[in-house]
C-alpha cells in the first residue's frame, strides 16, 4: 500500500499477468494434490492392516526420493522446456495417484503399490515438477512485480498446506 492508502501499480497490474495467474493456479493445484496425498498415504496404509512404521516407510520414500533426485531436476530444468517438465510431473503423478482408487475399487491395492507410487510420486515432483516451477516463476513475474507476486504465492501455499490435510482426511473418509 502507498501512504495514501491505495494499492501500488504493481499489486493491480500482476492479475493482469495471464502468465502469473496460469502459474500461481497451476502450482496451487499441484501442492494442494501433494497436501492431500501427504495424510492420504498413512491412512491407507493403515487401513490395510499395517502398522504405524509401515505408513511412516510410505512417507519416508516419498521424501527420501525427493531429495535424492532433486539437484537432477535442477538440472533439467535448466536444459528443457520447464512448462513440459511441469505438465510431464503432474501427469505423472496423477496417473500413479490414480492407480489407488483403481485398485482399491478392483480389491487389489497393496502395500508393495502404495510404496512404488509413493517413490514415483516423488520423483515427478523433484525431478520434473518443483524445479521447473521454481524457475518457472522468474519467468513470468517481471522484475518489478516479485515481491508481490512472492507474498500471493506464499499466502496461498500457506492455505494449501492448512486446507489440502483436511480434504485428504475427508477424501479418505468417503470410503
Amino acid at each position: 500500500m502507498s501512504e495514501q492508502g491505495t494499492a501500488a501499480p504493481e499489486t493491480t497490474t500482476l492479475w493482469r499477468n495471464r502468465n502469473f495467474l496460469r502459474y500461481w493456479i497451476s502450482t496451487q493445484i499441484s501442492s494442494l494434490g501433494s497436501q492431500i496425498s501427504l495424510i492420504a498415504y498413512p491412512l491407507l496404509v493403515l487401513s490395510l492392516g499395517m502398522g504405524a512404521a509401515d505408513a511412516g516407510l510410505v512417507t519416508t520414500c516419498s521424501m527420501l526420493t525427493r531429495l535424492a533426485l532433486q539437484l537432477l531436476g535442477g538440472h533439467l530444468a535448466d536444459q528443457y522446456d520447464r512448462r513440459r517438465l511441469m505438465l510431464a510431473g503432474d501427469l505423472i503423478r496423477v496417473l500413479a495417484l490414480g492407480s489407488i482408487p483403481v485398485a482399491a475399487w478392483l480389491g487389489h491395492l497393496a502395500f508393495a503399490q502404495l510404496l512404488v507410487i509413493a517413490v514415483i510420486e516423488g520423483a515427478a515432483t523433484s525431478l520434473l515438477f518443483g524445479p521447473a516451477s521454481s524457475i518457472a516463476f522468474r519467468d513470468v513475474v517481471p522484475e518489478e512485480h516479485i515481491g508481490a507476486a512472492i507474498s500471493r504465492v506464499e499466502a496461498a501455499q500457506g492455505a494449501v498446506m492448512l486446507l489440502g490435510p483436511a480434504l485428504g482426511g475427508a477424501l479418505y473418509a468417503l470410503d
